[in-house]
């Protein structure tokens, strides 16, 4: 049996500390990202999931930055279909993996919504997104085996 393990969820376009009051926000922020980034590296979580959505930061960047600060936590990157070049995220995904000592993980997307997708400049319907995720999933993965 495997062990059971843990992640958590960087909040990257921001949380709350009660969904049902909007006074309860908290900003996306450095200062945010620190303290979760801390207790996740500190405390024996294994992944840190960097969402990807309109009002999201950068995932990547986030990855990129947050793996030259910690020992332990592996970024989950969430790769939306349609985002990025399929030969941009390979080469990226790489050359991250490599400088964390292979402990980049990839959450394959179609999206919260076709409304979310569209705010970020993808007109396709999540049924075409899907199609898309994987012809780009076949082209990285090439790409890595080539």
């Amino acid at each position: 049996m495997t062990d059971l393990t843990f992640g958590w969820f960087l909040p990257t376009s921001g949380d709350t500390t009660c969904l049902a009051d909007p006074d309860a926000r908290i900003p996306q922020g450095p200062e945010l990202f620190d303290e979760i980034v801390d207790v996740v590296d500190n405390g024996g979580f294994k992944y840190l999931l960097m969402p990807v959505n309109a009002t999201c930061w950068e995932a990547t960047v986030l990855a990129s930055y947050y793996v030259a600060r910690t020992r332990n936590v592996a970024p989950l990157i969430a790769l939306r279909s349609g985002y990025c070049n399929p030969a941009l995220s390979a080469k990226m995904y790489a050359t991250l993996d490599q400088m964390s000592g292979g402990r980049l993980c990839v959450n394959l997307i179609a999206g919260i919504s076709d409304d979310d997708t569209l705010a970020d400049g993808i007109p396709d319907s999540k049924k075409v997104r899907y199609e898309k995720m994987d012809e780009e999933v076949q082209i990285m993965k090439r790409l890595w085996t080539s």
